[in-house]
Formats: structure tokens, sequence, C-alpha cells
């Protein structure tokens, strides 16, 4: 049963998606290098992905294909650059994004500054989260998580069932 990024939208939308779901924890080397998990390298391999693109979220980084990321831009530039709360989101969100190669032991770097911004220290979770991963600082999520779950619905709102 194998992970890949496969195409889970209709012909408007084209995203990929990891089919990873498996929360991992990880370390930060002191080079602000992360070993990729093993089942999330596998998928990315097969997807033909070198390179991942970071952006901060609130006290995480999100991580996209650098495809999907541009469709996010693109979806953005369509809108009025002039709409204040446009500028704040392209300010305070894809101005600090930045893109790592994978190398060749499945590491990517992710930049003192990026790290700092988020709080992101030496062990981490990383998630795969609809299109996209997540990067936690461990700590940090699991304040997150916990708070999430005494909020969250018992099931997916206005869903009766998974089919």
């Amino acid at each position: 049963g194998g992970s890949t990024w496969r195409s889970v939208a209709t012909p408007s939308d084209g995203c990929l998606m990891l089919e990873v779901r498996r929360p991992s924890n990880a370390s930060l080397d002191a080079k602000g290098r992360l070993a990729l998990p093993a089942v999330v390298r596998k998928a990315l391999d097969a997807a033909n992905i070198e390179e991942l693109v970071f952006a901060p979220h609130e006290e995480s980084i999100w991580v996209w294909a650098p495809a999907d990321f541009k469709r996010l831009e693109n979806e953005v530039a369509g809108a009025d650059q002039f709409d204040e709360s446009v500028q704040d989101f392209v300010h305070g969100f894809l101005a600090m994004a930045e893109q790592s190669r994978i190398d060749g032991a499945g590491r990517v770097r992710i930049s003192a500054d990026l790290r700092d911004l988020v709080g992101l220290h030496k062990e981490v979770k990383i998630l795969s989260v609809l299109d996209r991963l997540e990067i936690w600082d461990r700590d940090v999520w699991m304040d997150r998580y916990k708070a999430a779950r005494a909020r969250a619905p018992r099931r997916t709102p206005g869903r009766r069932s998974a089919c």
C-alpha cells in the first residue's frame, strides 16, 4: 500500500496530496537540517519531487511541493493587491517562504530565520495534513493538539460519514 503524491482534485484544482498518515518525530541538526521520515521520502521520490517550499504559519511551518505552492501564489496574485487583508497575507505568510532542495540523505535545510520566527527547536513533530506537511516544535504541537482536541467536534462538520 503505497505512499504517493497523487492528484486528488477536480480538474480545476489539480493539487497534490501526500498519502502519508503517520505523524513522525524528528530532530533538527545544528545546521537546521531535518531528515524527512522514510515514508515521506518514499512518497516524494515516487513523484519526482526534489524541492519543498516552507512558509511560516502561526507556530508551525507549512510545507508544499513547489507546484502546489505556486497554485497558492497564483490564487493570491488574482486578488486585489491593494486590499489590506491581501497585503497582510502576502507579508505575513508568502513573503517569508523559502524553497529547499532535498539532499541525497533525504534532508532539507530550514533557515535559522524561519526556525526562529515560529519557535522551532531541535525536537519536532512532522504531520501530513491535507495538501501539505506541517512541522511543529514537539512541545508546542502537544499543547496545540490538546487544545484542538478539546474543541474539536466529534465528527467532521457537515458530514454524516466518510463515504
